[in-house]
């Protein structure tokens, strides 16, 4: 089907690895998903679950699914064949039907006029009398968000037995559906593929972004600067789309950064601007009158309610708590003490920094934060010419995740995640019990933290291939320092930890520690050296206290150091 509607050049098929890795599978790469199977699905690839949890992040992000499976339940069964029944824990409200059509009723599938996802099958066509007839509808009285049908079937009464096609959309995510035998008719199979498809691909919107919010240890200090090395290791983020009244990407650039503590949200602004204004100097001024940045937060992820935060060019504030049975007058009543801002000018334009307490969010589901917690937010810049402020086609309207029609469409926020800082990683702001949170990413073995300790059983490295846990960082030349021990190992003299740098999609290099020696391996996209091809070894025992290993990488150079003395250089 995909091949005849001419696709297959726009189409991958993902390995189960790539399925469950985040940093490959994700809407930003893939915005749409398709199943294609039949009742069984990787359900768990590394560890329990995961597969179940690359789907609803995929949902989240705001990615689209189309279900067009070859059995008559998707979802039903896991790759062990064990039953799971998992379609409407995404939101796929699968349920009813039968194994054979009742005896006596003349079935007919009806196209729904009000829809607009399928244009090229006839209004009316009878239920099929051969194949596979076990029905399995959609039923739109069970969807989480707003449904669509798009095939109902129904007896001549009128009655209706759910429908063999639908969509479901719930915030920015969508799933279509169709019955797996409507897929086999010949003349509906060839004809509803390409609507789906063809609907789903110009009816997208941008998948809803991520930020990653690190910890700092050490409180910043606002002043305008930015000169902390919690600024110059927070990644800077450009609000990407122009939007509201025109498209593509905004004339002047404009970038944030965020950083976290158990005091403050920490924001900052860079702005470009040929021409910095504002008039407006009094606290809750109509700011969004003039220039401005803003930022909008939904810390509890409800969709409904959510503070907002303005600075103009004059560091001049206005903070609002918007919620729809409040008046204006009501929403700038609410102020979030002790929120600081400082405005500096650059040549390229302003800078702004920000700490606002993270006691103005309550309602959050922890505060402070814990690792791994999501808030709901979006990035904003109002840029209006002086002396056309009120000319609506000279304002330029810039946002971090798409709008559509306005700034407050809370259902459009991207998200933010809280998490321990990468670079000073001491695993005390994470869940106690579980894997480490975000960015941290388990590709293999099982991982829990325990008392401020990461502790790892069997990694899953068969072999040299580096898997295990990781941390996702775009470095080059860096150092990294590791407290660890070992408190028991496996049957194979090679069994032991490994360390990575420059680790990515089964690339890198790692020092492994077997019971013999160390040695330096290096991998080419899951291919390693091995026991005749490492790149070095020397003689080693580990201890059996904590070591201390540091690994430092620049330019084509490596230097591992083991309790203060170089191993490799």
């Amino acid at each position: 089907m995909i091949n005849k509607a001419g696709l297959m050049d726009h189409f991958a098929l993902l390995t189960p690895q790539q399925f469950v890795d985040p940093e490959y599978f994700n809407a930003e790469r893939f915005p749409l998903l398709l199943y294609l199977g039949g009742e069984a699905y990787y359900r768990s690839v590394n560890r329990e679950g995961d597969g179940d949890e690359a789907i609803r992040r995929f949902l989240e992000q705001g990615g689209t699914m189309l279900v067009l499976p070859g059995g008559p339940f998707p979802f039903y069964y896991d790759q062990n064949g064990d039953h799971v029944n998992s379609a409407a824990s995404f939101g796929l409200p699968i349920a009813g039907g039968w194994e054979e059509p009742p005896q006596g009723l003349k079935l007919t599938f009806h196209l729904n006029p009000d829809q607009e996802i399928v244009r090229s099958v006839p209004e009316e066509f009878p239920f099929p009398k051969e194949g596979d007839l076990r029905w399995r509808p959609m039923r739109g009285e069970m969807a989480r968000g707003r449904y669509t049908p798009i095939l109902t079937l129904k007896d001549e009464s009128g009655k209706a037995y759910g429908d063999g096609a639908g969509m479901v959309q719930m915030d920015g995510a969508r799933i279509f559906y169709v019955w797996h035998t409507l897929l086999a008719m010949p003349e509906v199979g060839r004809e509803i593929v390409p609507d789906v498809i063809r609907y789903a691909l110009q009816t997208a919107l941008p998948p809803l972004p991520k930020i990653i919010c690190y910890y700092t240890h050490v409180p910043i200090d606002v002043d305008g600067k930015l000169n902390e090395e919690a600024w110059k290791t927070a990644p800077d983020i450009p609000l990407r789309y122009a939007c509201i009244n025109r498209t593509g990407a905004p004339p002047q650039r404009t970038s944030f950064k965020v950083r976290w503590d158990e005091e403050n949200l920490y924001v900052a602004y860079i702005v470009e601007d040929d021409n910095p204004w504002a008039t407006m100097r009094k606290r809750d001024d109509h700011l969004w009158e003039e220039e401005v940045v803003e930022l909008f937060v939904d810390q509890d992820s409800d969709g409904v309610g959510y503070r907002e935060f303005e600075v103009n060019p004059l560091n001049t504030q206005v903070d609002l708590d918007i919620q729809p049975e409040k008046s204006e007058e009501e929403r700038l009543a609410w102020d979030a003490q002790g929120w600081r801002s400082k405005v500096t000018r650059t040549k390229e334009g302003w800078v702004v920094e920000m700490a606002i307490p993270l006691a103005a969010f309550e309602g959050a589901p922890n505060l402070p934060p814990k690792a791994g917690d999501r808030w709901k937010v979006n990035f904003y810049r109002i840029d209006r010419p002086q002396g056309a402020e009120t000319k609506p086609e000279a304002i330029q309207f810039s946002a971090w995740s798409f709008v559509r029609r306005t700034y407050h469409e809370p259902d459009r926020f991207g998200y933010m995640v809280f998490a321990s800082d990468p670079f000073d990683e001491d695993f005390l702001l994470h869940r106690e019990g579980e894997p480490p949170a975000e960015p941290w990413i388990v590709q293999a073995g099982e991982w829990r933290v325990e008392n401020g300790t990461l502790v790892g059983v069997n990694g899953g490295t068969d072999g040299w291939v580096p898997r295990g846990i990781y941390l996702p960082l775009d470095l080059d030349d860096y150092a990294v320092e590791i407290k660890f021990k070992v408190e028991g190992r496996g049957s194979d003299w090679r069994d032991g930890p490994w360390f990575g740098v420059r680790c990515s999609d089964g690339s890198g290099y790692y020092v492994e520690f077997t019971d013999r020696s160390a040695q330096l391996h290096k991998s080419v996209n899951g291919i390693s050296t091995d026991d005749s091809t490492v790149l070095a070894e020397k003689p080693h025992e580990l201890g059996d206290g904590w070591q201390f290993l540091s690994i430092r990488v620049k330019g084509n150079r490596i230097e591992v150091d083991i309790q203060r003395t170089r191993l490799f250089e």
